[in-house]
């Protein structure tokens, strides 16, 4: 396939994956509901209805969502007319409940600088740096009063974002202080993601998109060679602290 574009291949093959695991998780949502929720009454399957889904990989068309008989089956990854959803954190919940949910503050702070007018975006960057670099969650949170006092009279749409996801932001704070620098961002992962793009890059033709996906597997298996020894910064120290949480989570 000669002059294809790689990036939107691979985004392409992202959609198709979250597709088919969020179809995975309603069947398997409606079947409870159906077998416990609804067990003893006539109701029953009534095939699917389409839906499209705009993610951060683009639209996601013919999404299939399952519906009973007596249309009183929900699912809980959006709510009934949203277009645009954090799908892939409901997801990820839905199969790990348990699980923390982190978005990355990196990405978050620079999100807003261009909205802000020139002479304060230095300021206004140093301001949410106080935030996230607070010593605890306690004092993160005094940090971001006092942010939305001083910035949300100019810049409301950008204080009202950060408080929108402030507990998603600032979930880093609940694990320990070693490792939170680590954490709080996914640098680590965008580098991941950006060196199997120059590795797919130089590959004006391949066969198919499965060829494709065996660049991609065989990079990552090569990461993980070079990654299985290896401790990140902080992990050493944080080992029997995180050993505790986990075990309090999930004994």
């Amino acid at each position: 396939m000669p002059n294809v574009d790689w990036t939107n291949q691979l985004e392409s093959v992202i959609r198709q994956f979250v597709k088919e695991k969020l179809e995975l998780i309603m069947r398997e949502e409606i079947k409870h509901f159906l077998e416990i929720e609804q067990a003893g009454t006539p109701n029953m399957r009534n095939g699917y209805y389409q839906r499209n889904l705009d993610t951060q990989y683009g639209r996601i068309e013919g999404f299939l969502v399952p519906r009973d008989r007596n249309r009183e089956f929900q699912t809980q990854l959006f709510a009934p007319y949203q277009c645009q959803t954090g799908w892939l954190e409901e997801a990820f919940k839905a199969v790990y409940p348990k699980a923390d949910m982190q978005r990355c503050v990196v990405h978050k702070n620079p999100q807003h600088a261009p909205s802000c007018s020139e002479k304060d975006q230095f300021e206004v960057a140093e301001d949410l740096k106080l935030i996230y670099r607070a010593p605890n969650k306690e004092m993160a949170l005094q940090m971001f009063q006092q942010f939305e006092s001083k910035w949300s009279s100019k810049y409301p749409r950008e204080v009202q974002s950060w408080a929108n996801e402030l507990d998603v932001l600032l979930t880093f704070m609940d694990d320990p202080s070693s490792i939170r620098s680590v954490i709080y961002t996914t640098n680590a992962i965008e580098r991941t993601i950006k060196e199997i793009r120059k590795r797919l890059k130089p590959m004006n033709s391949l066969s198919s998109l499965e060829a494709a996906e065996k660049v991609v597997y065989l990079t990552i298996q090569d990461f993980n060679e070079k990654w299985a020894g290896r401790k990140l910064r902080g992990f050493a120290e944080a080992h029997e602290a995180l050993q505790r949480m986990f075990e309090e989570r999930y004994c």
